[in-house]
């Protein structure tokens, strides 16, 4: 295993500038827009054109890389980012923020379909799960990381350029490489409904943790500017919920494991549901460091608990792959829909909007749970989550 790490060290590398990169932008995204002048709603908008241009990505982009190679892809997208960044810089119009969020959004999802293949190919069986827990180690550390680069209040011009540089970077490394070519399938076609029948609790989680995670990458900043807090309070209030969902899914396998996808999915959505109603009455305390952390926890498991639930409902491994496909297009959909919705809503009826929706959605979730049967431990298939082997 140590061998296949370390012959991918640059690979990792260049993911670790990349997350940092993109968590940087989307963390600072409403607080420039905020600076411009404009409103949440158009907030939400140039938000939700990231999650297009990504949802567009996912169907394109393995085209391209199939085509001209993942080095070449990677050099080509990298490059792309980075020009879309410093076009930010004069950018004032509504419709160019539009246009190059959308640019970020389908070249940052180019680069990921690259990382995640070039991995997958690399990895062998045995020790694939392990090789896939330090890539989601490098994805939040390099999300808190880039969170945390909002503390340093940097204008609107450094701010892209700061990102622009870190992008380049990634490139660098992986041009001096030389490696066989990974192929990509192409994804079939994709079927909602078969995905409902075969489980009614992994489509919902599926579509509620979609919304409301993306929804608080791209809005919670908005949320926060609201309530009068400032840049450097809202970057530890990021970086709190990222390490909270961090922790979390270190041990989420394993306890889902013993006591089943069923139970899992009603603590985290439960605990995510308190965090939210506590974060309707103290938001303006010393306890949202707390409460941003305890929503974290619960927020971001809601995702693999509804595929690992979904998997227990099949039994062959091509059956697994389709259902993974098809759950991973209901989160991309409720994503692109979140920050419109989420800004209309800040927008319209103030910051307690934000956390109202969260309220509710939680709350949907948590007693649909409770309606839905616990399957038997012995027809559970073991739970994919790659961090569950750290805990082993």
């Amino acid at each position: 295993m140590f061998k296949t790490i370390n012959s991918l060290r640059a690979l990792f590398f260049a993911a670790f500038l990349l997350f940092i990169a993109n968590s940087y932008l989307l963390n600072s995204n409403a607080i420039i827009l905020k600076e411009l002048g404009f409103n949440d709603f158009q907030i939400g908008i140039v938000a939700t054109c990231i999650y297009f241009g990504a949802f567009v990505s996912t169907i394109l982009s393995p085209l391209i890389v199939q085509k001209v190679g993942h080095i070449r892809s990677f050099g080509f997208f990298s490059a792309i980012f980075a020009i879309a960044i410093l076009l930010h810089i004069n950018a004032k119009q509504l419709y160019i923020f539009c246009l190059l969020r959308f640019c970020l959004g389908y070249c940052y999802y180019a680069l990921l379909v690259v990382i995640e293949s070039w991995i997958n190919n690399r990895a062998k069986n045995e020790n694939r799960s392990r090789i896939l827990a330090v890539y989601e180690i490098v994805f939040y550390s390099g999300f808190c990381l880039g969170a945390l680069f909002l503390y340093f209040k940097l204008n609107q011009a450094n701010v892209f350029v700061l990102a622009a540089i870190i992008m380049l970077f990634c490139s660098i490394p992986l041009n001096l490489l030389k490696i066989k070519q990974p192929k990509i399938h192409i994804k079939e076609k994709i079927k909602i409904p078969d995905v409902f029948a075969i489980s009614k609790l992994a489509f919902i989680a599926a579509l509620i943790g979609g919304f409301l995670m993306n929804g608080f990458y791209s809005m919670s900043q908005s949320y926060f500017l609201a309530l009068g807090y400032g840049i450097k309070d809202i970057s530890i209030f990021v970086f709190s919920a990222m390490l909270g969902g961090f922790i979390a899914q270190l041990y989420v396998g394993k306890l889902s494991d013993i006591y089943g996808r069923k139970l899992a999915l009603l603590t985290c959505s439960t605990l995510a549901f308190v965090a939210s109603l506590a974060l309707l009455f103290f938001a303006k305390t010393f306890l949202i460091y707390f409460l941003c952390f305890c929503l974290g926890m619960g927020l971001f498991c809601i995702y693999v608990l509804a595929l690992a639930r979904a998997s227990d409902r099949v039994n062959e491994s091509a059956a697994i792959l389709e259902v993974g496909r098809t759950l991973l297009f209901t989160y991309s959909v409720s994503a692109i829909f979140a920050p419109i919705i989420m800004g209309a809503l800040i927008s319209k009826f103030g910051p307690n909007s934000f956390i109202i929706l969260y309220i509710i959605l939680l709350g949907i979730l948590s007693l649909f749970t409770l309606t839905q049967p616990k399957i038997e431990a012995k027809k559970r298939v073991e739970f994919e989550n790659t961090f569950k082997v750290l805990s082993e």
